[in-house]
């Protein structure tokens, strides 16, 4: 069995993805089908456009699907792990291990970004404003374009694994 570490709704399909390359796809996640991802690195996570799916992981592992069943891998711009991303509308932003930010306007070309950290970065989300990383020792970064990025007083120490916006300010 897969350990699974991420899943999407989109295009009336889930997309489930995992350790190994896993990919998995339900119309309603009951009924669970495997798919070739073209890749055995470890899958993090993946996210819906609403047209399109990407998922990331080891590596420096970028897919995107049209269908969450055949994939199409990006170039590499680092090695580094690639552990979430995000999506805005306009622009993919990726995070990963020692503070590492990549963006693409389009899943296929991708530019690091300096995010003023080596922390590791677990989590990103859109907020319809601006985009709000988070990682170990309580890194917060925030930027409005994905390439300028501010860091937030966060008052913890403890590592951040995770960040959802909740639609509202």
């Amino acid at each position: 069995a897969a350990w699974l570490s991420g899943v999407a709704f989109g295009q009336g399909t889930f997309v489930a993805v995992g350790d190994d390359g896993t990919v998995l796809t339900s119309p309603e996640g009951v009924t669970w089908t495997p798919h070739a991802s073209g890749t055995t690195a470890y899958l993090a996570s993946v996210l819906s456009t609403g047209s399109q799916f990407l998922a990331v992981g080891e590596g420096g592992t970028v897919l995107t699907s049209s269908d969450g069943t055949a994939w199409t891998a990006a170039t590499p711009v680092t090695a580094e792990w690639y552990s979430d991303a995000a999506w805005s509308g306009t622009l993919y932003v990726v995070v990963g291990s020692n503070g590492t930010i990549v963006t693409s306007p389009d899943a296929l070309a991708w530019t690091r970004q300096n995010s003023g950290t080596s922390e590791f970065l677990a989590g990103i989300a859109w907020t319809g404003t601006q985009f709000v990383a988070v990682g170990s020792r309580g890194v917060i970064l925030t930027s409005a374009d994905g390439v300028t990025w501010a860091p937030q007083i966060s008052g913890v120490t403890a590592s951040l694994t995770d960040v959802v916006w909740s639609g509202t300010d």
